[in-house]
């Protein structure tokens, strides 16, 4: 990799596993400590203050999705070395983890819709309805879109009857019948 950082929307890359590595360390706090507790909502505006600075007027907002287990920032894949980067892998399976597709903050957040979109994050299960209650907070500029369900249930090797797999394994080796004895 060359000696700059890349960029994304004049944001660098750097600056971005930054932002990332603060809402984490949000997170672990307020899944610790209650929002009014002084350590939170430090963090919190300390991270608010870094989002505000970190954006600047380069874009009006920031989408942070998830697409194939890589992070995309605005559309745009973060790079391989920084796809590596522990705090970003971290990040990828929380969204996983939250069954989270994007999350989108504008720049004119203010500090308090800030926090109560962060903490209705850590608070909410994979299955609830953040944008119903986004909306319910009063939170207009902050939104996240969770991944699509399935609608297909998924089918476990062991409820397939004996009869519909397949002869051999994955590795090609023929399967043995379980009342037969070992073959060596």
């Amino acid at each position: 990799m060359s000696q700059r950082t890349a960029a994304i929307d004049g944001i660098s890359e750097k600056d971005i596993v930054r932002l990332l590595e603060g809402m984490l360390h949000f997170f672990g706090n307020l899944e610790r400590y209650p929002l009014t507790n002084k350590i939170v909502a430090d963090d919190a505006a300390g991270l608010h203050k870094a989002f505000v600075r970190m954006i600047g007027s380069s874009v009006p907002t920031i989408t942070i999705s998830e697409l194939h287990n890589a992070l995309e920032v605005n559309d745009t894949e973060l790079s391989a070395a920084a796809q590596n980067n522990p705090v970003v892998e971290a990040f990828v399976f929380y969204m996983l983890e939250q069954n989270l597709r994007s999350i989108r903050i504008s720049r004119e957040i203010s500090l308090q819709e800030f926090k109560a979109f962060l903490a209705m994050l850590v608070a909410s299960k994979p299955s609830d309805d953040l944008a119903a209650q986004l909306r319910e907070k009063n939170v207009r500029l902050a939104h996240i879109e969770r991944q699509v369900e399935r609608t297909v249930e998924e089918t476990r090797f062991d409820k397939v009857p004996l009869e519909t797999r397949s002869a051999t394994r994955p590795s090609g080796m023929p399967r043995q019948d379980p009342t037969s004895p070992p073959t060596t």
